[in-house]
């Protein structure tokens, strides 16, 4: 499980808001190179993630929020490995069909649209679905007044 810790901003209903700071390695790192000088000079971003409300969970209070890798894999090559997946087979398809070397690019171009059109329609019923959703793992620890 990857875990993540931060502090809830909002709650609506069943869900609530959770907002973790953006962490890499390279922002800390102490080598001089282009990642880490740009993560210095962009500094340290927020995220916001929606997540599924954990019984007793206040705003202000800090919490640990978990997602099954096995999710984050299925999500991840969703939306990555789809697009190209489509781009080739469109661009290999219209290749064997017709030797237009144009015509093969936009058939590539076409696929990787589609792709990620597909992708999206995917991603947005996963993201409904209560696997799919970060989850509090730890008790909330309550701020003080």
């Amino acid at each position: 499980m990857l875990e993540e810790r931060g502090i809830i901003t909002s709650i609506n209903g069943q869900s609530i808001t959770v907002r973790t700071r953006r962490s890499n390695s390279c922002g800390d790192c102490t080598a001089n190179c282009g990642t880490g000088s740009l993560a210095n000079i962009l500094g340290k971003k927020y995220t916001e993630v929606t997540g599924v409300k954990y019984a007793g969970a206040k705003v202000g209070d800090t919490v640990i929020i978990g997602l099954n890798e096995q999710s984050l894999l299925k999500g991840a090559l969703i939306l990555y490995l789809l697009p190209l997946l489509m781009m080739f087979v469109t661009a290999i398809s219209c290749k064997m069909l017709c030797q237009s070397e144009l015509l093969t690019a936009f058939a590539g171009l076409f696929g990787l649209m589609l792709g990620l059109f597909i992708a999206k329609l995917l991603t947005g019923k996963m993201s409904k679905n209560i696997r799919y959703q970060p989850t509090i793992i730890a008790p909330p620890k309550h701020s003080s007044p």
